[in-house]
């Protein structure tokens, strides 16, 4: 929604609408049909699928920026394309339940065009998945390179947007959890440098945290595909007992003022469309 509002803010000038234009250029896309149909968000998505691996300091630099500002895009469209994909399969759910059909032969048009929406909106979904990872691991390769030339980490701080006496207090927090084979800068990012040290139980900052949001939704990304992965990470947690909160009430920024300890069951929460009693029908 942040970058919505940017959006808005800026583009009575016309500067988004240039930037668009000359993405598109650089990119040689000469198909108006094909560009009408993409956002700017979408434009500095393949902006940054088509940069070659950085192997410079510079090259980095310029990179790492493309990344922070690419990650609430990412986020926004990951999480609009999750709503509208389950949207979608609740609407098929309710029409199959309605008509008792279950395979797809028996389907009348209106029918087979809610399911293809389904097929179509998962697929969305996967594509974003497979776009955050690649630019997550496009991060973890820029932050290896600080580690060979020893990034000094006022420089680091300026990258990620946050002042020196900031990240000096998050770093002294943070190296206590970084293993010797980790990204050294990697890591610093994952954990948090970002994080203001408002709040006292949960990292935040008012500019948002997307490098933050990137290192760890890959992460949940990874669990949501290996069962072993996200079994070993929960027992992990129960192990060393970390509370959980939840923010409860919010001020008018949108800010949490007050959190309760929150203990969810250890259980496993499945896709209502996958489920055996589901009417999406198999295939």
């Amino acid at each position: 929604m942040r970058f919505k509002r940017q959006l808005i803010a800026r583009d009575s000038g016309g500067y988004f609408d240039n930037l668009a234009r000359k993405l598109a250029f650089r990119l040689k896309i000469t198909d108006k049909d094909f560009t009408e149909h993409m956002d700017l968000g979408d434009l500095l998505i393949q902006n940054l699928l088509t940069m070659e691996e950085p192997k410079t300091k510079q090259e980095c630099n310029n990179q790492f920026v493309w990344i922070k500002r690419l990650a609430p895009v990412l986020e926004e469209k990951y999480h609009e394309a999750k709503k509208r994909s389950h949207e979608y399969e609740l609407k098929l759910n309710k029409v199959l339940n309605e008509s008792k059909k279950q395979y797809i032969e028996d389907f009348d048009e209106y029918e087979r065009n809610c399911y293809e929406l389904v097929e179509a909106s998962r697929k969305i979904v996967m594509i974003l998945k497979g776009i955050i990872i690649w630019t997550d691991n496009r991060l973890k390769n820029i932050c290896k390179y600080y580690d060979e030339i020893d990034l000094p980490l006022s420089e680091f701080a300026s990258l990620v947007g946050i002042n020196l006496k900031t990240a000096e207090k998050n770093v002294a927090k943070i190296s206590k959890w970084i293993r010797d084979e980790d990204s050294k800068h990697y890591s610093y990012i994952f954990h948090g440098i970002e994080d203001e040290g408002i709040e006292k139980y949960f990292k935040w900052n008012r500019n948002g945290m997307p490098l933050f949001w990137l290192t760890t939704k890959t992460l949940a990304l990874y669990m949501d595909e290996n069962p072993n992965l996200k079994e070993l990470t929960i027992s992990f947690l129960a192990d060393t007992g970390v509370p959980m909160y939840i923010a409860t009430e919010f001020d008018e920024e949108g800010r949490p003022i007050k959190l309760d300890q929150y203990c969810p069951p250890l259980r496993e929460v499945k896709n209502v469309c996958k489920k055996r009693n589901s009417p999406l029908p198999y295939r």
